[in-house]
């Protein structure tokens, strides 16, 4: 079996979807612990929602980028190549940037208190 374009596309996209998703879960888990007690089962529901709408989005994006990708260059294999490349491009960032978020204490205090006397 000759190992086409879209093999190596989709096992690189399964690897970032793969990297996102545990990027994702470890600062939800973070995240939620943040703020008021009590509170953490509507922050990972929030966080479960906005996931969902983006998992839907991005299908339907998706599916539209497939469509005219397929009709510029009217081959099947190359506009899923071209497409699962550029998922796999945006979970890989958007691991990156899951990675990068910080909370309020974790932020560097930009000026000391200010004390009056």
């Amino acid at each position: 079996m000759a190992v086409t374009p879209v093999v190596a596309t989709v096992f690189a996209l399964g690897f970032a979807n793969g990297v996102f998703a545990v990027a994702a879960v470890g600062n939800m888990m973070r995240l939620v612990g943040q703020g008021t007690a009590g509170r953490e089962g509507i922050r990972m529901g929030v966080w479960g929602s906005a996931q969902a709408i983006a998992i839907g989005a991005g299908s339907v994006v998706g599916t539209l980028m497939v469509d005219a990708a397929r009709w510029i260059a009217n081959d099947t294999m190359i506009a899923y190549a071209a497409v699962f490349s550029i998922q796999a491009a945006l979970f890989f960032i958007a691991a990156l940037l899951a990675l990068g978020i910080r909370t309020k204490d974790e932020l560097p205090h930009e000026h000391a208190a200010i004390t009056t006397g």
